[in-house]
């Protein structure tokens, strides 16, 4: 069938007009899966209903475009109702700019936002969110904590028994160190059970190079004082939690997930610190790991990346492409990733050819070049996407979008390009946020 959606129609701005709430209602009422097993991600120009059906298998997602062209709107839009129609488990990985999450943890608002969930026969809903604060030495809470309105903030850190059992993968705390392995090997068993700073400095003593040894004692005194590990309590670095009449030790992110919880990872004081790559390598392993070890693995897993070239770095990109690459065959629906990113062509090849479904808004000349040439598109759509206004976008699939159409008893599969708008989320987002 040809998918109608692939028409683009400048003229054509208003759904809401074309098709009125009666018709949304009457086809939702005579499509029985819509809400079940399909997410709605956006309405086409013609007024239809663009869903991922839902998989047995993890699936990636990308959201790119330009500044200001509301791509955390969707990407919240989507962890809301992955959440709460299929059941994942939530991660929300990077909360870099004025606390974006925090608006989420409450019911939508917007009464214009509120009118298409109608449309759409959903129900406002906000999420169970826990903010969570990498330690720093320059900690600032966005609170005060308050059970009252459902903020609860919590500062984390690393475990130092991560570092010393894997210095390695902290490249930026180790710095030119690259045999850090081989020097803390030596020192493993005398430093495990170090609960100071001033213990762990006394234990290099015993190293018989000078040079190491000065060298070590200003590496870890500068991680001490910017206060990512554990030492002297500097933060929850893992969480007690039951699962199935079991009792497990974990990450904070994991417990959080395994709660029903939705963890967000607040990075506005961290991205500013030269070691921010080392603590998104951190939680990225943690969370792959307790997915293959089974603390996570009654759960599908989402995660969720704003700003993605933030964290691209070595070790970090190794890890991410391991998700990416062996996520969809993790046992109980996976590790799903889903990313955002202001230059498409500017993101690691592998993670872009992996990622099964983009929505691009408004691209510049570059990423829209790369989309295209990646999706195979032809060059006409260059232009448009360039020329996408806000709300607006260009759904594209390397699997297969279900379309419901809004006024017929009618629903078909399509790999073909898409253009639409996005849909809002069950909860709130700070535009509009205190209309009424």
């Amino acid at each position: 069938m040809k998918t109608e959606g692939q028409i683009w129609d400048k003229k054509e701005n208003s759904f809401a007009r074309k098709y009125p709430d009666s018709s949304y209602s009457k086809s939702i009422q005579y499509s029985p899966y819509y809400l079940k097993e399909d997410l709605p991600i956006a309405i086409s120009i013609q007024g239809e209903i663009i869903c991922i059906p839902k998989t047995s298998s993890a699936r990636h997602l990308a959201v790119v475009g330009s500044s200001q062209t509301l791509k955390s709107t969707f990407m919240f839009a989507l962890m809301d109702r992955k959440r709460w129609y299929w059941k994942d488990r939530c991660f929300w990985a990077n909360d870099i700019i004025d606390y974006l999450s925090y608006d989420h943890r409450i019911t939508c608002q917007n009464p214009t936002f509120k009118k298409q969930l109608r449309y759409l026969g959903e129900q406002p809903k906000g999420l169970p969110l826990v903010f969570l604060y990498p330690n720093t030495n320059t900690l600032k809470f966005k609170g005060p904590n308050d059970s009252k309105t459902g903020l609860y903030e919590i500062p984390i850190s690393i475990p130092f028994e991560e570092f010393i059992n894997n210095p390695e993968q902290f490249e930026r705390v180790c710095g030119k160190m690259k045999d850090s392995k081989n020097y803390f090997k030596e020192l493993k068993e005398q430093l495990e059970g170090c609960k100071t700073k001033e213990e762990v400095l006394e234990k290099l003593e015993s190293l018989p190079s000078a040079q190491t040894k000065t060298k070590l004692t200003a590496m870890l005194k500068n991680a001490f004082e910017e206060s990512v590990f554990d030492i002297e309590n500097n933060g929850v670095s893992t969480v007690r939690v039951t699962q199935n009449k079991k009792s497990l030790v974990t990450d904070p992110i994991s417990a959080m997930m395994v709660a029903g919880l939705v963890p967000s990872l607040i990075t506005t004081n961290l991205s500013t610190k030269d070691y921010m790559p080392d603590i998104f390598g951190y939680y990225f392993r943690k969370i792959f790991e307790e997915k293959q070890d089974g603390v996570l693995n009654p759960f599908p897993i989402s995660i969720y990346c704003d700003e993605i070239h933030t964290i691209l770095e070595k070790k970090n990109l190794e890890i991410i492409k391991r998700i990416v690459r062996e996520g969809c065959n993790l046992d109980n629906g996976g590790i799903s990733f889903h990313w955002i990113a202001q230059n498409y062509h500017k993101v690691d090849s592998f993670i872009r050819d992996n990622t099964h479904y983009l929505i691009a808004a408004r691209n510049n000349s570059d990423a829209a070049k790369k989309i295209a040439e990646d999706y195979d598109l032809d060059k006409s759509y260059i232009e448009k996407m360039k020329d996408l206004e806000t709300f607006e976008c260009l759904l594209l699939t390397k699997e297969r979008f279900k379309v419901y159409s809004p006024d017929r008893n009618l629903w078909y599969y399509t790999k073909d390009p898409i253009f639409g708008k996005i849909i809002q989320g069950l909860s709130a987002h700070r535009i509009g946020l205190n209309k009424k």
